[in-house]
């Protein structure tokens, strides 16, 4: 009897020390697994994050490009309707203006297309000219005095020039031409069209951009050339 209730007692404490084993053994199995979860959990962190941020930058950035083609069809639309009522191409000179001509920029060099305008039966004629920089990548919307004589030399001065007002950035390139009357059934036509970069490229703006950016154009009925 004696016998029997030793090995119970025996074999109870030996249970008792192989379950608290095992218990503590679970432990550091689990700080293990914590540190793995914890290392996974970080770096699907860091890729959702940088996921977010991208998709922000490319959101901001298709703002600022319907932000810039908002602002260049404005623009566009003021260039037509003031050439509409065009009397006369003061620069450059050209006598042949009738005939269909062509004028487009060169890269870091300034183009200039100035008219004599009459914006309404009771105002003054004034000059106005659409001057397009290419060193800066910038189009201006300057009005002269009616005596201002231009030259190559003074198109970047502002010399002669009454008020000025930048219309655009990003800029890449600027042209205008008229269209023969002959082709265009005896009606004076005069039209004007350029490139801009969207807003995000313009800080990067270089003469490498010269024939990229997004076209816009117009071509209406004047007065006379």
């Amino acid at each position: 009897m004696m016998q029997r209730f030793l090995y119970k007692v025996l074999n109870g404490v030996n249970s008792r020390f192989q379950k608290r084993g095992l218990r503590r053994r679970p432990h550091a199995v689990g700080l293990a697994e914590l540190l793995i979860a914890m290392a996974v959990f970080g770096a699907v962190l860091s890729l959702v994050g940088q996921m977010a941020v991208r998709g922000f930058r490319y959101s901001q950035q298709s703002l600022d490009s319907q932000y810039c083609m908002r602002d260049a069809a404005l623009v566009n639309d003021l260039i037509g309707r003031e050439l509409r009522h065009c009397e006369a191409i003061v620069w450059p000179e050209m006598s042949d203006w009738d005939r269909g001509r062509r004028v487009s920029s060169e890269r870091g060099k300034t183009l200039l297309l100035a008219c004599r305008l009459k914006l309404g039966e009771d105002s003054d004629r004034i000059v106005v000219g659409y001057r397009y920089l290419g060193a800066k990548g910038t189009l201006e919307r300057c009005v002269y005095r009616a005596s201002h004589r231009f030259t190559e030399r003074n198109l970047n001065s502002a010399s002669g020039i009454i008020a000025r007002r930048v219309l655009l950035r990003g800029v890449t390139s600027f042209s205008f031409w008229s269209c023969s009357r002959v082709n265009c059934y005896g009606q004076s036509m005069l039209g004007a069209g350029f490139r801009v970069l969207p807003s995000a490229n313009r800080t990067a703006y270089s003469k490498a951009y010269a024939n990229l950016g997004n076209y816009l154009c117009t071509e209406v009925q004047v007065r006379g050339l």
